[in-house]
């Protein structure tokens, strides 16, 4: 695929942020650049979108490291995660930036599984994350408007990860 024929399937005022077209362009990239079969290491949101890329084009990647990729329908404990999700979401859509990004970081600095305690936790303060209190009436925040939702219900292609020639290693922090 041409660089021209690559940037016309990509439209700048497009929002979906699925972790399918984001290996897309990934795959786009390795074969524009001639740069395969590579070795990648992707974190997060990106190592959702390396799964999906090695599932789709297992002969693009040697081996994968991917670091925490937050897939919530894996965890043993979905059903508190997707209300974690869902609550910092509302807390950002009631109060803005600041209050949805403490809610994030609080919900990510969780020990262990999310629980009915983690429920019934009071809203963080957003000084106390060195947030801005005030809101400045934007709600365009691609992780905490729901945007990218699509990367956290993303579910892998676990017979395709298997069946390609890819080492995958899912890797965690010793604290998260």
């Amino acid at each position: 695929m041409t660089r021209a024929a690559w940037a016309s399937t990509r439209s700048e005022a497009r929002t979906d942020n699925t972790p399918e077209q984001q290996a897309e362009d990934v795959h786009a990239v390795i074969a524009a650049i001639d740069a395969g079969p590579v070795e990648l290491f992707a974190s997060s949101g990106g190592a959702v979108t390396a799964l999906a890329l090695v599932a789709a084009h297992p002969d693009d990647v040697t081996t994968l490291v991917a670091h925490e990729p937050p897939l919530i329908d894996v965890l043993p404990d979905a059903d508190h995660a997707r209300s974690a999700q869902q609550a910092y979401q509302a807390i950002y859509q009631e109060k803005g930036w600041g209050a949805g990004m403490a809610a994030f970081m609080a919900m990510t600095a969780w020990q262990g599984e999310y629980t009915d305690a983690y429920a019934a936790q009071p809203p963080p303060d957003p000084a106390q994350f060195g947030m801005p209190t005030d809101d400045d009436g934007s709600r365009e925040d691609p992780l905490l408007s729901g945007v990218s939702n699509a990367i956290t219900d993303y579910r892998p292609d676990v017979d395709a990860l298997h069946a390609a020639p890819t080492r995958v290693v899912i890797a965690v922090g010793i604290e998260s």
